[in-house]
């Protein structure tokens, strides 16, 4: 859920009001694998924005 801290497990409902407000409700990630492999808790992880 976009709404939960994933460090606090805190919600936050303002984040979906203003998902539906802005954005009709809708949402989207896409991603693709750079090098096949498994990840664990702990790996690093790079996210690129394009």
């Amino acid at each position: 859920m976009i709404n939960i801290d994933p460090e606090s497990s805190e919600r936050d409902p303002a984040i979906l009001r203003t998902l539906a407000r802005e954005r009709q409700a809708c949402l989207g990630v896409y991603g693709s694998t750079v090098t096949p492999g498994c990840v664990a808790v702990g790996d690093p992880v790079l996210i690129e924005v394009s």
